[in-house]
């Protein structure tokens, strides 16, 4: 069923009113902003020496696939050293 021009006019209204209305609402209800309270100063730390960029190093975890775990005991290839 669609609406009569004068229903809509009043729907659209009501409409305005409601937005108006809480827009007062929020306007007038707005809280004050809270200021924090200022730090007392303090001495400025002394730099650190020798201070810079962290040294940051990067294995390639493909690279140990081919050359092996140097870390390892070494092992023999012939089947007379294996234990049973």
């Amino acid at each position: 069923m669609p609406r009569t021009p004068a229903l809509a006019g009043v729907s659209a209204t009501m409409l305005v009113i409601a937005a108006l209305a809480l827009f007062v609402f929020e306007v007038a209800h707005r809280p004050r902003i809270a200021r924090a309270p200022l730090l007392p100063p303090v001495a400025f730390p002394k730099p650190i020496a020798g201070a810079g960029l962290p040294l940051v190093s990067f294995q390639d975890p493909r690279a140990i696939i081919l050359v092996g775990n140097p870390y390892s005991p070494p092992r023999s290839l012939s089947p007379s050293t294996g234990a049973r």
